[in-house]
């Protein structure tokens, strides 16, 4: 095991935390060279600001109401305001705006007060709306007088009740003071009184970067070259944060990095080809580019951008050191000259696909052929000499490529085409007349991207099937089975090389792997090897957060990648290797995980060592046509797994799935809102709270649908018995959780919304986030929940908000970053940095935080005697906490570890220090 780097708390996490809090603009200056403890950061050592006559009990003179004044709507008619006695809410008055302009709005402002750059405060006030809507305004000044910036919140007719209104923001870095506002509209009439107005300070928490805890070695595409004699292994290794994507120069004897180029600016690399001159050439996304290495001189350089494409899926070696690109969005073939180093667009096949997903040449011929891909998968057949191309599969299998969205390889060895579909089916084409040799739905798969001809064995193949090795003989149509490798893994690409070590005699078969590894087959020896290259490594991006059943907090990466982080002790776990992780849900100690691509559902039990079996699978959704199940939730009631997916690259048709545990029945709901996925679930008194966005698979045209829904549905009858839209025109309706009030809350892309499970109403919606992206597709984007403090927590793809449920007040923690967002046992909350940082937000400490850590280490052994635990907890029931913080450290490293130790004391110290 490892340990997290934690950074130094106390000023250095104080630090950070304004940075983080101030990420939208500049940082207040002083709370920083101020800050002794964490919380002086955040509130920069200030009391709140108080506003004169806040009650409206003031005697008024004349018209003037002493610290207000009219600021808009002056000299208009129909507009209305006095301090009354008819309605108070505290003390005997209250202010009444009585707007019948409906066209003109009023506001009464209080006189200005100075304000503390940097604190967080809390502005509200209790309003009682008869008709129309009233707003709260919390707005700030510089020294000139100009406004900086303002924060408000609105509410609509209250039916009698006096509410609560209320607006939280952080004091800009340039304010020196600022006002208060009672406002009604400028659309329609309102009549309304307001009382009692109050700023407190907003107690803001801390912040804690963990770090890149998910790490290693992602690579897409590689090639097998030989260097001084050397077999080698060509390949780009995906980076992140301060390690750039790199391409890598391997010895494959020694597996140790030889050489190395970083690419900064580039994600990865689809394509790594070697060219009929020795020169490797690559291929990128998502810049769209291509680079080449000269191993002569060991120079690398950047060649161009094919146009306005953004990804490389394939490359190929052509003749006279030519290169061949396939490219994506556009779906369009080019061509590199080495001569005039220049990249030249040869053009579109079909533009109805959207990939060329792979290519093969045959260099006899002058043939390359172009597999296309994204809603139906193609074959074309170019010939250079004239550059006419004609389709091959329409004519000569059964459904013509219909029934596949991807051409996902293509390979040319023993004057055949070999093709290998989405699924894995094998097609088999003779060169000489395009007739096909082998084509079985029902029959051989085929795992790796490529084949490779056996020396010495003429029409022979080499390829793998679940990392096993299998021989096609092109002289029966058959494959038999090689090699059957524990723990084996399928291929990019390979060959048979000597290496030139007696432990590998003869011709040994050496292979690019996926995860940086390289594979090892040796006929002579029947051995087979598996090994990873010695490549140091990256962190990956984050790609899900998940609370595991053992209290310790999950992230999986994009791609691959799966680490585990321990709140308590602060050890982070060697990252494993697990396809990209959309969700998951915790059943009787294990986590059931969803996982890409064909939304794979498997069980893990942490308690038991990871291997082959640990997590193994309970069931897919390929059959059902689909990829990605990114909403999960559990129906522990009636022990059901609820799963959301988005489907497969060629459709617009998610589906609700269900599956029971004790029964293992699954049943599949596809296209439940017509061309929508399902993105986002909660479970809640036997129905399923979904959210769907218009969005389908990465291959379509794009939504058909304008408005993402919200359905509720009930697992008893198994039928949907609410739908609507939450907010109109919004493209995806995600983060649905349940809120301390019971209510469903969820994100509908700017919208924040409760629907009311009771009257399948929506009691409340705001604008208060971002629009998503005008271009690409946009799946999960809203995570929520509850924090320690009772408040809600949320994160939407570059901000991390709090929401207070009392007054629905909303605050801004951070404006740059904050993506995907779990909460562990003791309710701190988890979130990425947009890349590869896990980072940790503890809310301030309240007593009920440190009562429920008191619970979770008594009921996980961190407290053994439950006799300490129960004084512990009478202790700060009764408010006694330097009594707690005495036994606690009375008791440190006897009846309690020390780690739990540390956060019991952290957290009464925080208390206390609240207090004073």
């Amino acid at each position: 095991m490892k340990h997290a780097q934690h950074m130094t708390k106390v000023l250095l996490a104080a630090a950070l935390t304004v940075t983080l809090l101030w990420s939208v603009g500049s940082a207040p200056q002083a709370a920083v060279a101020a800050a002794g403890t964490e919380s002086e950061a955040l509130e920069a050592a200030a009391s709140p600001p108080a506003v004169l006559n806040a009650g409206f009990e003031e005697p008024v003179t004349s018209s003037d109401i002493p610290g207000w004044s009219q600021t808009f709507g002056n000299g208009y008619d129909s507009l209305f305001y006095e301090v009354t006695s008819a309605q108070a809410e505290e003390g005997t008055h209250s202010l009444l705006l009585d707007d019948q302009n409906a066209v003109r709005p009023l506001g009464i402002e209080s006189d200005p007060f100075p304000v503390t750059p940097g604190a967080s405060y809390s502005l509200t006030s209790m309003m009682n709306v008869e008709n129309g809507s009233m707003a709260l305004y919390m707005r700030y000044f510089d020294s000139t007088g100009t406004k900086v910036g303002e924060s408000s919140n609105w509410l609509t007719p209250t039916n009698g009740e006096w509410i609560k209104n209320g607006t939280s923001s952080i004091v800009p870095a340039n304010a020196s003071s600022a006002t208060v506002l009672i406002y009604s509209s400028g659309a329609g009439i309102t009549r309304g009184y307001a009382d009692d107005v109050r700023i407190a300070l907003n107690p803001i928490g801390t912040f804690e970067r963990i770090g890149g805890i998910v790490k290693g070695m992602i690579n897409e595409d590689g090639a097998i070259g030989t260097e001084n004699g050397r077999t080698v292994m060509y390949t780009v290794f995906k980076g992140r944060g301060e390690v750039p994507t790199t391409f890598a120069v391997i010895d494959v004897l020694t597996r140790e990095v030889l050489r190395s180029h970083p690419m900064p600016g580039v994600e990865a690399a689809w394509g790594v080809k070697i060219a009929t001159d020795g020169r490797v050439y690559i291929g990128t996304h998502y810049d769209g580019g291509l680079y080449r290495y000269t191993p002569a001189d060991n120079s690398f350089q950047y060649l161009g951008r094919f146009g306005e494409e953004t990804h490389v899926f394939s490359l190929v070696a052509g003749a006279n050191g030519e290169m061949y690109a396939g490219t994506y969005p556009s779906g369009k073939l080019y061509k590199f000259n080495p001569v005039s180093d220049s990249i030249v667009e040869i053009g579109q096949f079909d533009p109805a696909q959207k990939y060329v997903r792979s290519l093969a040449y045959d260099a006899s011929r002058g043939v390359l052929y172009v597999g296309l891909s994204g809603t139906k998968a193609r074959v074309y057949k170019y010939l250079e000499q004239d550059g006419s191309y004609t389709e091959l599969l329409a004519s000569r299998i059964p459904g013509g490529g219909d029934q596949y969205t991807f051409t996902y390889g293509l390979d040319f060895a023993n004057d055949r085409l070999f093709v290998k579909f989405s699924n894995g089916d094998l097609l088999v084409m003779r060169a000489e007349d395009d007739t096909v040799e082998y084509y079985d739905p029902s029959g051989m798969d085929i795992h790796s991207e490529k084949v490779s001809p056996i020396p010495d064995e003429p029409g022979k193949a080499l390829f793998t099937y679940s990392g096993d090795y299998y021989v096609y003989d092109s002289a029966t149509g058959t494959a038999s089975l090689l090699k059957d490798v524990q723990d084996g893994m399928n291929f990019y690409s390979g060959s048979f090389v000597s290496l030139n070590d007696p432990a590998w005699p003869g011709h040994t078969f050496v292979a690019v792997g996926r995860y940086g590894h390289i594979l090892y087959y040796n006929p002579a020896l029947d051995r087979a090897e598996v090994l990873p290259s010695l490549y140091s490594g990256a962190p990956i991006l984050i790609q899900s957060i998940h609370q595991g059943p053992d209290g310790k907090m999950y992230t999986a990466g994009y791609m691959s990648g799966f680490a585990s982080y321990d709140p308590v002790t602060g050890a982070v776990s060697d990252t494993q290797t697990l396809g990209q992780v959309e969700a998951s849900i915790n059943r009787n100690g294990k986590m059931i995980i969803g996982a890409y691509a064909g939304s794979r559902i498997l069980e893990y039990d942490p308690a038991l060592p990871w291997s082959s079996q640990n997590p193994k699978q309970l069931f897919d959704l390929r059959a059902h046509g689909q990829d990605r199940p990114f909403a999960m939730a559990y129906a522990e009631d009636q022990d059901t797994l609820i799963v959301g997916t988005v489907p497969s690259p060629d459709s617009l048709e998610g589906a609700l799935a269900l599956y029971n545990f004790q029964t293992e029945q699954l049943d599949v709901y596809n296209n439940i809102v017509p061309n929508q996925s399902i993105i986002s679930v909660v479970y809640k008194d036997g129905f399923a709270y979904v959210g769907t966005t218009v969005y389908g698979g990465l291959g379509t045209d794009g939504p058909t649908e304008q408005h993402a829904k919200l359905f509720v549905f009930d697992l008893a009858t198994k039928q949907k018995v609410y739908e609507g839209i939450p907010a109109s025109g919004r493209k995806g309706v995600t983060g649905l959780s349940i809120g301390p009030d019971g209510m469903i809350w969820g994100i509908a892309e700017d919208y924040l919304f409760k629907f009311d499970p009771v009257t399948f109403t929506y009691p409340y919606k705001s604008s208060k986030l971002r629009r998503y992206k005008t271009v690409g597709t946009t799946w999960t984007y809203g995570f929520m929940a509850i924090g320690a403090d009772g408040n809600m927590y949320g994160t939407s793809r570059g901000q991390l908000f709090m929401v207070k449920p009392d007054t629905m007040e909303f605050v801004v923690l951070n404006g740059s970053y904050g993506n995907y967002l779990t909460r562990d046992v003791f309710g701190n909350l988890y979130f990425s940095d947009n890349s590869s940082d896990l980072w940790k937000y503890t809310p301030p400490a309240s007593e009920q935080s440190l009562l429920t850590h008191l619970d979770i280490f008594a009921a996980q052994g961190d407290i053994d005697n439950h006799g300490i635990a129960n004084a512990l907890r009478t202790k700060v029931e009764h408010g006694d906490l330097q009594a707690f913080m005495n036994q606690v450290r009375a008791q440190n490293g006897k009846h309690i570890v020390a780690n739990a130790a540390a956060i019991l004391l952290r957290q009464a110290e925080q208390l206390l220090e609240g207090r004073d």
